[in-house]
C-alpha cells in the first residue's frame, strides 16, 4: 500500500499543503533558470553565484515565500 496514502486521506489538506510547497519551489526554480539564461548560456546553470549576484535574487525568494504564505492562508475553501 502506498505509504503517503494515509497522510492524504485527512481531507486532503496534507496534499494541498504539499502541492503549494511544490509550486513555490517550482516558482523559485523557474526564476533561477530565467536569471541565468537571460544573459548566459546553458552551461552556466550550475553557477549559483550568477543568481546570487543578480538583481532578482531577493525578489525571487520573496516572491516564492509570499506565494506559499498567501496560497496557504487565503485558500480556505477545499475544492476537489
Amino acid at each position: 500500500m502506498f505509504k503517503l496514502e494515509k497522510v492524504f486521506q485527512n481531507d486532503d489538506s496534507g496534499y494541498i499543503l504539499f502541492t503549494h510547497f511544490i509550486k513555490s519551489g517550482l516558482l523559485l526554480t523557474i526564476s533561477y533558470i530565467y536569471v541565468i539564461l537571460s544573459n548566459n548560456s546553458i552551461h552556466e546553470l550550475n553557477e549559483y553565484q550568477i543568481f546570487k549576484n543578480s538583481n532578482y535574487f531577493l525578489y525571487s525568494i520573496i516572491l516564492s515565500i509570499n506565494y506559499f504564505i498567501f496560497s496557504f492562508f487565503l485558500n480556505n475553501q477545499k475544492e476537489y
